[in-house]
């Protein structure tokens, strides 16, 4: 119940900020609500704030940090399904924004979500400006050429080639724990948790976020091995959460929930 409740604020407010949102062309308008309201499981912002009811961080703190997290998510999937990376023809069970719209109007899109996503973070309420700054700062480094982008660069270019284990570890810590870790990073600046219990929440979102690539990917995967690394990923984000000095039932149901 409270997992369904917290999807709900989600989607309540990414509809709120774009109607708040300036609109000076109406197809920038359409566009992003074709492809931001249309579905989509809003994994990432749900594991913020599951943690955040963990914490007792007030959720108008924890919400608007929440939808950066999947406005930046959604941004990455509009580039990547673009014909110049992945050729996606469809997505979220329609047509990628893309066909839909056209290759300007999606890529002017993911841009305007990734800008959306840190002004969002910036008009934060009741929080002072250091801590701001902390959360851009973390989006920025989890989101860039060290983390996610970084990660989509190497996968990229390593299409075609046999890629040994390190490397295609590595591509799933930055292509997609990065963001993860940054859910449950972003829970731990909102709360001033202490170095130690944001380091094991920032190994807890790299696990689960591997593990979830891993799961996405598992289809066009063969072999024993990638089921078993499956499960030990699932049990290294459990493991790190079980060393917290605090109970987060919440954060693990909606981790079991994936």
């Amino acid at each position: 119940m409270a997992l369904a409740f917290l999807t709900k604020e989600v989607n309540e407010a990414l509809d709120g900020l774009l109607k708040s949102s300036p609109e000076p062309h109406a197809p920038l308008g359409e566009a992003a609500r074709y492809a931001l309201l249309g579905g989509g499981k809003r994994l990432r912002p749900l594991l913020l704030l599951a943690l955040a009811k963990d914490l007792d961080i007030p959720l108008e703190q924890a919400l608007p940090v929440a939808c950066s997290l999947e406005l930046i998510h959604t941004y990455s999937l509009i580039h990547d399904d673009l014909p110049c990376m992945d050729n996606a023809s469809h997505r979220r069970g329609k047509p990628a924004l893309h066909h839909a719209f056209g290759e300007a109007l999606a890529l002017l899109t993911g841009d305007f979500f990734l800008t959306l996503a840190f002004e969002t973070t910036a008009k934060t309420p009741h929080l002072v400006p250091e801590k701001r700054v902390e959360l851009i700062l973390l989006l920025a480094e989890r989101s860039g050429g060290e983390g996610m982008i970084g990660g989509q660069t190497v996968d990229i270019l390593s299409q075609g080639k046999s890629l040994d284990p390190p490397l295609k570890e590595w591509i799933n810590r930055k292509k997609t724990g990065a963001l993860f870790s940054a859910s449950l990073e972003c829970g731990s600046i909102l709360a001033e948790l202490p170095e130690p219990a944001r380091a094991l929440l920032r190994s807890a979102g790299l696990s689960f976020g591997v593990f979830f690539q891993l799961q996405d990917d598992l289809e066009d995967q063969d072999g024993e091995s990638s089921k078993e690394e499956l499960i030990q990923k699932r049990s290294d984000a459990f493991r790190a959460l079980s060393k917290l000095p605090f109970s987060t039932p919440f954060l693990q149901e909606a981790m079991h929930s994936v």
